[in-house]
């Protein structure tokens, strides 16, 4: 008989063997293990004779994983500290720094230091006259300092004025 999908025999065998687990092949009446397909990186199948990549179940978020043919969860290596990435992830640079936290892809991602807030694993400075607290993830973490006023949330060539001195915004209202 023929091998059904799954499995491969020898060229001098009737007995089908199955796909090892990490693979999977689709072909029927094969006579080689050279049909049997490698789950890709950022994937495993700890399942033997799969017939479907389907059987290949992607790493969990935040783990990655660079191999082909992982036979259990274990391949799925976690991503350095302060960083996540999506399910799948093939690559180590595919662990992004937490909001919060600055670095390279791949770490290390350091607590984003006071002055700056940090997004997507970038330091981006607070505007003018105003800080933010270290660990800051966003540009409404940033305050204006002491005795100056504003909404640092308005940023951009609309606002150039961000954080003015109190006594200049006092001027501009009570004007003669």
């Amino acid at each position: 008989g023929t091998c059904p999908s799954g499995s491969f025999s020898g060229a001098d065998s009737q007995v089908c063997t199955p796909c090892p687990a990490g693979t999977y092949s689709s072909t029927t009446a094969a006579t080689s293990a050279i049909t049997c397909i490698a789950c890709g990186a950022g994937a495993y199948s700890n399942t033997t004779g799969a017939s479907d990549s389907a059987t290949c179940l992607s790493c969990p978020a935040n783990t990655y994983h660079t191999g082909t043919g992982g036979t259990s969860s274990s391949v799925c290596q976690a991503c350095p500290s302060n960083s996540g990435s999506n399910a799948g992830a093939q690559l180590l640079q595919a662990c992004v720094c937490m909001d919060g936290f600055s670095g390279p892809n791949g770490g290390p991602c350091l607590v984003c230091n006071a002055s700056v807030y940090c997004k997507n694993g970038q330091a981006n400075p607070c505007p003018l006259n105003s800080r933010a607290t270290q660990g800051s993830s966003s540009i409404g973490d940033c305050m204006c300092n002491p005795g100056y006023y504003g909404d640092t949330t308005m940023s951009g060539p609309d606002y150039p004025f961000l954080c003015q001195v109190w006594f200049m915004f006092f001027s501009l209202i009570c004007t003669r």
